[in-house]
């Protein structure tokens, strides 16, 4: 029997800890935290796992492409 295909496309799928994902948007961990909890964040979904953020997700959400008005 084959593995159900992932929910996340691979291109999601590469993974980064919360204290590379503040210093690759330019924030200490502190502000990042805050972040992490706004509703824009949330809803662009760029955490997908717990503590784990996805880099395309997060570039796209850096840049305004996603979530952010």
């Amino acid at each position: 029997m084959s593995r159900p295909k992932p929910e996340i496309p691979i291109e999601q799928r590469i993974w980064l800890d919360a204290p590379t994902a503040a210093a690759l948007l330019g924030y200490g961990e502190d502000k990042f935290g805050e972040i992490r909890e706004d509703p824009s964040f949330v809803m662009a979904g760029v955490e997908q796992r717990d503590g784990r953020f996805s880099q395309d997700l997060l570039r796209k959400w850096g840049n305004g492409e996603i979530g952010r008005k």
